[in-house]
C-alpha cells in the first residue's frame, strides 16, 4: 500500500472523530441547558402554575347540596384537569360553607394542607362514617317506582364506601365481614360494647364479648320471689321502687367495734329511727323505782334528823 493511500485513511478516520466529538459536545450542551432550566423552575411553581392555567368552574356547597356527592364530583373534576393531588385541600376550601367550612376551620394548619384529613373532617363533623354506609347497605329497601339497576348502583356504592376495597386486603374484607355478622347476633348491649371498641379481627370481638358476659355475669336478676316485708327486713326496702336487693355481705369490723351491737328499734316505713324510751329510774338510797336519789323522800328525813342533831347539840353546849 502506498503513502498516499494511508495517509488518505488517516485523515478519513481523523475526520470521523472530530465529528463524533463535536455531536458529544452539542448533546452535552443541551442537556446541561435543559437541567439549568428545571433548576431554575421549581416543580412546585410549575405544578401550580399549571393548575390555575387549567380553572374548571367550581360551584360553592350549598345547604342542600348531599356533601359526599359534592366531595366526589370535585375530586373527578380535580382529576380531569390534573391538578396535583396535594394542592386539591387549597381548591376546595373557598367552595366550603356551613358545617363543612366549621370543619375545615377546626383544622391545623398542617392538616388543612392534606385534602384525605380535609376529608374525613368533613363527613365526620356531618356524622358521616363508614357505620353509616354499612347501615344505608343492609337497611335499604326497594321503593315503588325505583328500577332495579338505580337500586343495585346504590347498594354497590354503599357497599364499597363501607368495605373500601382499595385500601384493604381479601383478608381484611373477610374479617371485616364476620365482624359484623358476628355483632349481628349478639344481644343489644354486647353488641353495642363490640362496636364501640372497633375490633380489626373476628377473634378480638370474640374476646370482647366474652368480657363483657363475665363482667355483667353478677348483674343477672334473681329468679326467687322477693320475701314479704316484715318489721324485721322493711328497712332493707329501698324507696320509691318494688326492687329488691340481695343482702349485703357485713364488712369486716376492727377488733374495737366486733361487740354485740346495742339493741336499737327497728327503723320504721320511712328509715327514721323512733326514739328510744328510757327505763324507770330507780333511787339508789331507798331501792325504789319512779324517782332518784335527789328527789328520794328519804332525803328530807335525814336533812330534818341532821337538823335536828345540831338544835339538840347547841342547847347542850349553852
Amino acid at each position: 500500500m502506498d503513502p498516499a493511500t494511508v495517509l488518505a485513511m488517516f485523515r478519513e478516520q481523523e475526520e470521523k472523530r472530530e465529528e463524533r466529538e463535536i455531536r458529544r459536545q452539542e448533546q452535552l450542551a443541551q442537556f446541561f441547558g435543559q437541567l439549568v432550566e428545571k433548576m431554575s423552575t421549581p416543580a412546585s411553581e410549575t405544578a401550580v402554575a399549571r393548575m390555575f392555567a387549567t380553572q374548571p368552574k367550581l360551584q360553592k356547597m350549598t345547604p342542600e347540596d348531599d356533601p359526599e356527592a359534592f366531595l366526589v364530583t370535585f375530586e373527578r373534576v380535580a382529576e380531569a384537569a390534573g391538578w396535583p393531588k396535594e394542592h386539591w385541600a387549597m381548591k376546595l376550601a373557598p367552595c366550603l360553607t356551613g358545617e363543612a367550612q366549621a370543619a375545615y376551620r377546626a383544622l391545623m394548619a398542617t392538616e388543612a394542607a392534606d385534602y384525605a384529613k380535609v376529608k374525613e373532617a368533613i363527613l365526620s363533623r356531618l356524622g358521616i362514617t363508614e357505620e353509616t354506609y354499612r347501615r344505608r347497605f343492609r337497611e335499604y329497601q326497594l321503593s315503588e317506582g325505583v328500577r332495579p339497576r338505580v337500586a343495585g348502583q346504590y347498594l354497590l356504592d354503599q357497599c364499597t364506601r363501607w368495605l373500601q376495597p382499595e385500601e384493604h386486603t381479601p383478608q381484611e374484607l373477610v374479617q371485616k365481614i364476620a365482624i359484623e355478622q358476628f355483632a349481628s347476633i349478639l344481644p343489644p348491649g354486647n353488641r353495642e360494647w363490640v362496636k364501640r371498641n372497633q375490633p380489626t379481627t373476628l377473634e378480638k370481638a370474640i374476646i370482647l364479648a366474652e368480657a363483657y358476659e363475665d363482667a355483667n355475669e353478677g348483674a343477672v336478676p334473681d329468679p326467687t320471689p322477693a320475701p314479704k316485708p316484715t318489721r324485721t327486713n322493711q328497712s332493707m326496702k329501698p324507696r320509691g321502687g318494688n326492687q329488691t336487693f340481695r343482702p349485703w355481705r357485713p364488712r369486716l369490723a376492727p377488733s374495737w367495734a366486733r361487740g354485740k351491737p346495742p339493741n336499737l328499734s327497728v327503723t320504721d316505713s320511712q328509715d327514721k329511727q323512733t326514739p328510744l324510751v328510757p327505763s324507770t329510774p330507780v333511787c339508789y338510797r331507798c331501792n325504789e323505782p319512779g324517782h332518784i336519789a335527789r328527789d328520794c323522800p328519804m332525803m328530807e328525813v335525814d336533812l330534818a334528823k341532821r337538823s335536828w342533831s345540831a338544835v339538840t347539840a347547841h342547847h347542850e353546849e349553852d
